[in-house]
């Protein structure tokens, strides 16, 4: 199985009605000759679709359709270009072929719910903190869930990062100095055609047409990516690229830092500026900050691959607002009452960010950088994020009565974990 280099990972997906009716998990091994498998795991719960890989560190893999029935369990994942075919056994278990590129020997059988760990057991599993927030009687109240690292420290979030870009653009669109229907061109006069008719609140629903990752981004440090992608190589890009509209959903780390650097031009400030006068100081977040150039930072844990092994640092140019930034726990928790409930001038910013703008599958909707997913009675706000060694998780109910922040050190998804805990399900 394949993976992509990215700074995030959103999660989308398609569950039909009558596969809702068989939500579980379902666990089997991977043929992939007779002297090797490959433990796979598929995720199905009322609304979502994932498939998991824990040899190969890969957690939360989208599911883009899925159906299963008494006789029949069929699959596809457009990320990883794979798809299944099984049918139904005697035992429960569904026995097929897994495709991807070749076609292997899958069975997958039904996993014993009562025997999966708590959220709670599986965060005590990784170098993680994390906090449930909960607003009670017009009170907060905090639960940390600190485990295996030492508290308050900071971490890579990765594309959470995008909400706030999202935060910076509902702002500019509320003090008119964009609004909804301004495009890429006023701002990149040598932007190609096609590109400049892109809008600014197409890219931060992922429905621009630019691909994940600038074509001219050199991938020669795998260990820190991003770092030498300057302003000059972005300028590049949008006069190179092309796409075509209108554009179907495709995610964009590229769409992100494009945007990041779009709104800098807009306020005639640096993109770090503006984080910090906007969102930063405001919200008196004052441990985080985009990681561009190294730095000697005691503060920042270490990251690790899913193995425990560490890895470097990313850091970021031109390409900062797809998941620069650097952030503690405590910050997240101010950013996350914020959202949750916004008072005074932060209410009509956070109605323009919260606004549900796109479908995606059946029960989710895309807002500015936010997916908003039902869960039985409840709609989930969330985000999620990954670099090589770290993984995020922010969310929050849609009544505001309940949020959860996950960061860890370790780059395993965390998103079903927030999930879960935002549902306060075991």
């Amino acid at each position: 199985m394949s993976k992509h280099l990215t700074c995030c990972s959103v999660m989308l997906f398609s569950l039909t009605a009558q596969a809702q009716e068989f939500a579980s998990s379902y666990a089997g091994d991977l043929v992939v000759n007779e002297n090797t498998t490959l433990p796979l795991q598929l995720n199905l719960t009322d609304g979502a679709a994932t498939l998991d890989s824990p040899a190969q560190g890969a957690f939360g893999i989208p599911i883009n359709e899925v159906d299963i029935t008494q006789t029949q369990l069929t699959f596809s994942s457009s990320v990883i270009q794979a798809s299944f075919d099984g049918k139904r056994q005697d035992n429960g278990c569904y026995q097929g072929q897994f495709n991807q590129g070749m076609s292997l020997a899958l069975t997958l059988c039904p996993v014993d719910e009562s025997q999966q760990p708590t959220p709670e057991q599986t965060l005590a599993e990784l170098p993680v903190d994390a906090a449930i927030i909960e607003l009670t009687d017009g009170e907060w109240q905090v639960e940390r869930l600190t485990f295996n690292v030492d508290d308050n420290k900071q971490y890579e979030i990765g594309s959470v990062t995008k909400t706030m870009v999202a935060w910076l653009l509902a702002e500019a669109l509320q003090d008119d100095v964009v609004n909804e229907q301004t495009q890429l061109k006023t701002y990149w006069p040598n932007a190609n055609e096609q590109v400049g008719d892109i809008k600014l609140v197409d890219i931060a629903t992922h429905h621009s047409g630019l691909p994940r990752l600038p074509t001219n981004l050199s991938l020669d440090d795998i260990n820190d990516p991003y770092i030498d992608y300057d302003t000059v190589k972005l300028n590049e890009a949008v006069s190179t690229s092309s796409v075509a509209l209108p554009a179907q959903y495709e995610y964009s780390n590229f769409g992100y830092g494009l945007l990041a650097e779009t709104l800098a031009k807009a306020y005639d400030q640096s993109f770090e500026e503006l984080l910090q006068e906007k969102l930063f100081k405001p919200l008196a977040m004052a441990n985080s900050y985009l990681a561009l150039a190294p730095i000697d930072n005691p503060q920042l844990i270490a990251g690790s691959r899913i193995d425990g092994s560490q890895v470097p640092h990313w850091h970021f140019d031109a390409l900062a607002g797809a998941g620069a930034v650097i952030a503690t726990v405590d910050d997240m928790v101010a950013y996350l009452k914020t959202l949750m409930q916004p008072r005074d001038k932060w209410q009509p910013v956070v109605e323009t960010l919260l606004a549900e703008r796109q479908p995606l599958g059946q029960s989710s909707q895309q807002s500015l950088a936010w997916i908003k997913e039902q869960r039985g009675d409840t709609m989930l706000v969330w985000h999620n994020g990954q670099t090589a060694g770290f993984s995020s998780f922010i969310g929050f109910t849609e009544d505001g009565k309940r949020g959860v922040v996950i960061l860890s050190s370790r780059a395993r998804s965390v998103t079903e974990i927030g999930k879960k805990l935002l549902l306060n399900k075991p």
